[in-house]
């Protein structure tokens, strides 16, 4: 069975950390991590952190190359989602390889748009901005509990 976790623990956080070294430059405390588990493994996490009264941010969704293409991505974020007050969320996605096209295929399927998409001039990597509008996702989380 597939579980979603908060890290609460400095344990917890030294294993995201571990999971993420070389794909995400440093984990952020400032975040709250989430964690997908299934058969006692770590397969996947996801940062949130509130920005502002009316915007929350989704950082650092990653799932571990062995459990790709399995739907963990997808239900990180519809998780995740299910804690956020904040009327608008949005997230960045950023780096160099094919798996960012395949995040922001997963956070457009939950409803997010694109909104900008633009070069990062430290690193040349494409950065792709998104945002979507809580009022959307909470009546789309609705009607999955209704049908």
């Amino acid at each position: 069975m597939r579980e979603f976790k908060k890290i609460v623990s400095e344990e917890g956080l030294m294993r995201v950390r571990e999971m993420l070294s070389g794909h995400i430059p440093q984990i952020k405390p400032a975040y709250r991590y989430y964690i997908a588990v299934e058969d006692g493994k770590i397969k996947g996490c996801v940062g949130l952190k509130r920005q502002t009264w009316y915007m929350t941010e989704i950082k650092h969704l990653y799932v571990k190359e062995e459990y790709r293409n399995q739907g963990i991505g997808n239900f990180l974020v519809k998780e995740v989602l299910k804690r956020i007050k904040a009327p608008v969320v949005c997230c960045t996605i950023a780096g160099s390889n094919d798996s960012n096209d395949w995040s922001c295929w997963i956070f457009e399927g939950v409803g997010f748009s694109k909104r900008e998409t633009f070069v990062n001039p430290d690193t040349g990597h494409t950065v792709s901005f998104l945002t979507v509008n809580m009022d959307v996702v909470r009546e789309d989380q609705r009607r999955e509990v209704e049908s």
